[in-house]
């Protein structure tokens, strides 16, 4: 089975290998709600007694024992959250699956860690889940991090919620016990600076075995067998560097239900206000810089970003292959917690479609296209059928779909007259003018110079490449739409056109202006490109 290429993190030494593509399709993607707080100082009880009101009231009048499990990857505050989420849901009990690892010399004869399920035994837990979720009792094993095997049991009695407390727990083996599952997540260096304290304090390892065992589990086994069940939590916690909680976003259905328990410092990340088009780094050598395209995400998101598109004009499609293309939608939905839309353009309408059921797979909230490259003048008709294909599919994949109309891509221009047989579809519009918005209610500016009129005129979003060189300065202009202040719309876009000097050609922003602008507060991050030519 062929895996994807390692995403290495540059000036580390820390290399993030992708899951498998076969792995990544067969799991069930479950459609979620972004969701922001707005405040920065929350604490983690917060977080903890909203997740014990959605359970105590999905699960109110059920009368079997409840299995929630709690996963996600090594150093992300599990066994804390665990524990809190017993204490505050009372008749809980907290099951730990670190018991369930296999003997250290077999591990070590197999060259796994915890993260990979053959290091654990998968059969037996198996076995356990389907006796706790009918309420028996069961012998279960102790590990003993001593002597590195599991020499005693001891008696496991279930209390009515049964909380699964380990990195493998939202594996989709045990999928058929899970009542309610929830994946914590963190940044890598969050994961890292947390396994190394543990390790050091608690297992006497020293610095480098420490490393040594971060890489292997979290990044190796973890991004190869847990990362995708992400997608099918019910709810995802993020775990900030200070061990802050937020909630990032929970199933369709919960949020639904339960969105008025969020109170009003969480607001929805809708397909509404700031997208920016995120640049793709490249090597010295040619290759795409996956380990500067991560710490460029988080950047983002620690800055008030809460949205972003891959793959487009800005990220250079046109150089990437498609492999290429995915990796980055694997990469972004694992490190980006917010609305992530990926572009399916391709020269053939069938390989589009296939792009789109891959995207939603892979974690993706939104799909965009530009018209079609060729043939060169093709009808009206044919551009409506075409889009309206895309659309299909991608609503039926749970996928906004938005057109990308850019003067730079494409030879195929969209018209008013496609556009208005499109009521269901965004539109992306770089043009100089907003003639697009007359039959428009989905319309977005992607053109920096208008962002301000579009907004006055009725816009509802905008999508900016350039934003990349200073992306506070954007979410700015976002919070000025939010709040409808046109005079601080006009200022904000006087310094966005002051910035776009530093970014541009003469008309035309340039990738490598860009890259320069992020180099600045991101040290060492690449401003080449590839040649298309070579």
């Amino acid at each position: 089975m062929q895996c994807l290429p390692l995403i290495c993190i540059k000036g580390t030494g820390v290399c993030l290998r992708l899951v498998k593509q076969e792995d990544k399709y067969s799991h069930m993607h479950r459609q979620k709600i972004h969701i922001r707080c707005s405040r920065k100082d929350r604490v983690r009880a917060d977080v903890v007694g909203i997740v014990s009101s959605i359970i105590l009231s999905e699960f109110a009048d059920v009368e079997k024992n409840i299995l929630i499990v709690v996963g996600g990857p090594g150093g992300t505050g599990k066994t804390t959250f665990s524990n809190e989420l017993a204490e505050v849901l009372q008749q809980a009990s907290v099951f730990r699956l670190d018991d369930y690892k296999l003997p250290r010399h077999e591990r070590e004869s197999l060259n796994v860690f915890g993260a990979h399920p053959q290091a654990n035994d998968i059969a037996l837990l198996l076995e356990h889940f389907a006796l706790l979720s009918s309420g028996n009792s069961i012998e279960k094993p102790v590990y003993d991090s001593v002597s590195g095997r599991a020499e005693v049991t001891e008696t496991f009695a279930p209390r009515k919620y049964v909380i699964v407390d380990g990195e493998i727990s939202t594996y989709k083996d045990f999928a058929d016990y899970i009542d309610f599952s929830i994946f914590i997540d963190s940044d890598w260096q969050t994961q890292l600076n947390t396994r190394i304290s543990r390790d050091i304090s608690e297992k006497n390892y020293d610095k480098e075995k420490a490393v040594a065992t971060f890489l292997h589990s979290n990044i190796w086994e973890f991004e190869e067998y847990g990362a995708s069940s992400k997608n099918s939590a019910d709810i995802h916690i993020y775990c900030e560097s200070d061990y802050r909680l937020t909630l990032e976003s929970m199933s369709e259905a919960l949020y639904g239900k339960y969105n008025k328990l969020l109170g009003g410092d969480y607001s929805r990340v809708g397909f509404r206000g700031f997208v920016i088009a995120v640049t793709t780094p490249f090597t010295s050598d040619g290759r795409v810089d996956k380990g500067a395209f991560v710490d460029h995400l988080q950047y983002l998101h620690e800055h008030g970003v809460n949205r972003i598109c891959l793959c487009g004009h800005t990220g250079e499609f046109y150089l990437l292959t498609h492999n290429e293309r995915l990796e980055l939608l694997v990469a972004a939905s694992r490190y980006f917690p917010g609305y992530i839309t990926y572009n399916v353009t391709s020269f053939s309408l069938f390989e589009s479609i296939e792009h789109i059921k891959v995207a939603e797979d892979m974690g993706a909230d939104g799909v965009f296209a530009l018209p079609p490259l060729a043939p060169v003048g093709i009808a009206d008709s044919v551009l409506e059928r075409y889009f309206r294909q895309l659309y299909e599919a991608a609503a039926s994949n749970n996928l906004t779909m938005m057109i990308y109309s850019n003067q730079l891509c494409g030879i195929n221009a969209i018209n008013k007259t496609v556009l208005r047989t499109l009521p269901e579809v965004y539109i992306k519009d770089s043009s100089r003018d907003s003639d697009f918005m007359q039959v428009s209610d989905k319309y977005f500016c992607g053109e920096d110079r208008r962002i301000g009129t579009s907004l006055q005129q009725g816009a509802i979003g905008f999508i900016s490449g350039a934003a990349n060189a200073n992306p506070a300065l954007y979410c700015e202009m976002e919070n000025a739409m939010y709040s409808g202040e046109e005079k601080r719309i006009i200022e904000m876009q006087g310094r966005i056109n002051n910035l776009l000097y530093h970014v541009g050609d003469g008309s035309i922003i340039t990738q490598k202006k860009i890259k320069m602008q992020i180099s600045k507060y991101l040290p060492g991050y690449p401003i080449g490109s590839r040649s298309p030519y070579e």
